[in-house]
């Protein structure tokens, strides 16, 4: 009873946060394909952690799970040791997943936002292989389609193919060190007219922070250089985040994470400054199925005016893995 009674306070205090960001009508306007690719931007903002935070899930050290719990007889025994057997390690993984999203801010506007569905089809294969110890490696191909309710003319496709490597420092429990690059390419939802490109190459940290075998407190920097055309589009990301993980059993978890990116473009001197407040519950009724209901609140303050805005957004997920 107390920890769901700990769950309930938690999930009060996120909502009350996400709360404080509901949009309030003023000025401002973008044009589709910028609304389109300030959209890719979250789904960039909150990959960049990604690699790491999978070697330390990999990797990850539980001092807890070593020794063996006492019993009558130690001081004749000995300390005693536990001796797990180790799951088989799972390179690759073939996965899609369907999000159904509901957005107060469709095209991320400061003025007259207006509310919207739309679903995001998502298909990938993805190889990540244990190089050595501690050491991780990342190839990954994913292909996403963007269909909208009322704004169809919001609908886009997105490809990304990237490869990483991923190092947990023996010496410093639960940290890993990161880099990775990563090619982006945005489409008209017919797949014929191409609007954007981009080269990005990630530097990065993450940790976590174990509290008890249930949950964990973590956090990370990264650091994201673009390399796009059109150039107008050109930025870099440099984000902190933090958060706390709850393992409430096998198959069901909780993510709280609080996000704050500075995000410079490479032309017109623009400088964003982006938070968000994330919250994902995770559920695994089968190995190969996850459900998940995700919802963010974000805000964006811009030198440039016309790109402030802020957003709530509610996704219900339903996903299928394969690994072999």
């Amino acid at each position: 009873m107390k920890t769901i009674s700990q769950i309930t306070a938690v999930l009060f205090l996120v909502f009350g946060i996400l709360g404080c960001f509901v949009v309030t009508t003023v000025c401002g306007q973008q044009s589709p394909e910028s609304s389109r690719i300030e959209a890719e931007k979250h789904s960039d903002i909150e990959g960049l952690s990604r690699l790491g935070r999978k070697a330390v899930e990999i990797f990850r050290t539980r001092p807890e799970d070593i020794a063996a719990p006492p019993s009558p007889g130690d001081d004749a025994l000995g300390q005693q040791y536990l001796l797990k057997r180790k799951s088989e390690y799972e390179p690759f993984s073939i996965f899609g997943n369907a999000a159904g999203n509901w957005t107060n801010n469709v095209a991320l506007t400061k003025n007259s936002p207006q509310n919207d569905n739309y679903i995001i089809t998502t298909a990938g294969v993805s190889y990540q292989p244990i190089i050595r110890p501690n050491l991780l490696g990342e190839i990954t191909f994913v292909q996403q389609w963007f269909r909208y309710d009322k704004f169809t003319d919001m609908n886009f496709d997105s490809m990304n193919v990237g490869a990483g490597l991923s190092y947990a420092i023996p010496e410093l429990s639960n940290l890993a060190v990161f880099g990775r690059y990563n090619y982006n390419r945005l489409t008209d939802a017919d797949g014929a007219g191409e609007y954007f490109r981009n080269h990005s190459v990630t530097l990065g940290f993450f940790k976590t922070f174990p509290l008890a075998r249930a949950h964990y407190l973590y956090g990370g920097y990264s650091s994201q250089l673009g390399f796009s055309d059109p150039k107008i589009y050109q930025r870099d990301y440099h984000s902190l985040v933090g958060g706390y993980n709850l393992d409430i059993t096998s198959k069901l978890s909780i993510d709280i994470s609080v996000r704050v990116s500075y995000i410079p473009y490479q032309e017109d001197g623009r400088e964003d400054y982006n938070e968000s407040v994330s919250l994902g519950i995770t559920y695994k009724p089968k190995p190969w199925l996850v459900l998940t209901f995700s919802s963010f609140a974000a805000s964006n303050q811009s030198s440039n005016s016309v790109f402030e805005y802020n957003v709530i957004n509610l996704a219900p997920n339903i996903g299928i893995k394969i690994k072999f």
